[in-house]
């Protein structure tokens, strides 16, 4: 495997661990505001995004690759508003696609089909994930009053009805 794109994955490994760790945070900041739903979302999407990193980590074992794993920075659990952990989630989304895809796009330059085919599944994954946050963000924004879009998003998700 070229070492680019092995040095690459190894660091998206970080990205995804740090991803799953800063959602965990927001996860925690929504719980203690009593937003059990989006607490539940953030949660379920540090779980995913661990998943994630767990996958790379396997097709590079997979591929006869040692790893080097990196440190992840401090999540936060206290935001200055209920919008600002999913704007950050979007944005953070938005940057795993330019990183996958310039991983993707050199894996092709450099003939390595492999990672490129396994990249597919993660670029893929990247439009529902982005969507996610865009379509909650859009229907927040709907509503005038951001914190009763956030109590009637939380209620009616929370009974099944979303």
């Amino acid at each position: 495997m070229d070492k680019e794109i092995k040095e690459l994955l190894e660091s998206q490994i970080n990205n995804e661990l740090q991803a799953s760790y800063n959602y965990l945070g927001a996860s925690i900041y929504y719980q203690l505001k009593g937003l059990n739903y989006f607490a539940k979302l953030f949660y379920e999407q540090s779980l995913e995004e661990h998943e994630h990193a767990m996958k790379i980590k396997n097709y590079l074992l997979d591929r006869d690759q040692f790893i080097n794993l990196k440190n992840i920075a401090e999540a936060k659990t206290d935001f200055s508003n209920l919008l600002e952990p999913i704007e950050f989630a979007l944005n953070s989304e938005k940057e795993v696609t330019k990183r996958i895809s310039y991983i993707y796009d050199l894996s092709l330059q450099k003939k390595d089909y492999l990672t490129a085919q396994f990249l597919s599944w993660f670029l893929e994954e990247q439009v529902e994930e982005e969507s996610q946050f865009k379509n909650l963000l859009d229907k927040i924004k709907t509503i005038n009053d951001i914190n009763l879009a956030f109590l009637i998003l939380n209620e009616k998700s929370s009974n099944g009805k979303s």
